[in-house]
C-alpha cells in the first residue's frame, strides 16, 4: 500500500470520519460504475455500493487489508455482485418451480369469462357475414388490413370500414356487460 493509503486506513481504523469521507469520495463513483456495469440495475448498483461503505465503516477496527484499499473495496464489490446474482438465480428458480405457469382464476372469474365470451359470440353472430368475417380475420387471426384486403378482394378502406362497423356494433351490444363489469370493479 502507498503511505498515504496506509495513513488513511489507520485513521479509518481509529474511527476517523474524515478519513472515511475521503475514502467514500475517492472510490464511490468507481465502485458504483462497476456495480452498474455488472448488474445493469441502477438501484441494485447503488445498494451494493452503499453496502460496501456501510460494511467498511462497521468493520473498520477489524480490517486487515494486505493489498491496496482499492483492491480490497473491489474485492468486496465482486462478492456482493456474486451474492446478488445468486439471489436472483434462487428467485428465478423459485418462480419457475412454485408459481403456476398458468394464472389461477376463481370460479366466479371463470364463469364471468365464459358468460362474457358467450355474449360476445352472440353479438358477433348478429353482424352481417362480411363484417363478421373481416373482424374475425383481424382480431382472431391477427391479419393485417392488407392481408385481409387481398384475401377478400377488397380495398384496405373497405376493410377498415367493416372493422369499424363491427366494433361499433359490438360496443353497442356489449355495453350492458361493460356497465355490469364496471359496477363490479368500482364497488
Amino acid at each position: 500500500m502507498v503511505s498515504s493509503e496506509i495513513m488513511l486506513y489507520q485513521r479509518l481504523a481509529k474511527g476517523d470520519t474524515k478519513a472515511f469521507t475521503k475514502i467514500y469520495q475517492q472510490y464511490w463513483e468507481q465502485l458504483y460504475a462497476s456495480a452498474l456495469h455488472l448488474t445493469s440495475d441502477e438501484a441494485v448498483a447503488e445498494e451494493i455500493t452503499q453496502d460496501i461503505f456501510t460494511e467498511l465503516w462497521q468493520k473498520r477496527s477489524d480490517l486487515r487489508i494486505r493489498t491496496s484499499l482499492r483492491s480490497y473495496l473491489f474485492g468486496i464489490l465482486k462478492h456482493k455482485v456474486y451474492n446478488h446474482w445468486d439471489a436472483q438465480a434462487v428467485r428465478y428458480r423459485y418462480r419457475k418451480r412454485i408459481l403456476p405457469a398458468e394464472p389461477c382464476y376463481t370460479t366466479e372469474e371463470e364463469v364471468a369469462y365464459h358468460e362474457t365470451s358467450d355474449l360476445l359470440e352472440e353479438a358477433l353472430a348478429t353482424l352481417p357475414q362480411k363484417s363478421r368475417s373481416i373482424f374475425l380475420l383481424s382480431r382472431r387471426e391477427n391479419q393485417s388490413l392488407k392481408e385481409i384486403a387481398s384475401h377478400m378482394n377488397l380495398s384496405t378502406k373497405a376493410v377498415e370500414y367493416h372493422i369499424t362497423k363491427a366494433l361499433r356494433h359490438l360496443r353497442f351490444h356489449l355495453r350492458e356487460v361493460l356497465f355490469v363489469m364496471l359496477g363490479c370493479f368500482l364497488s
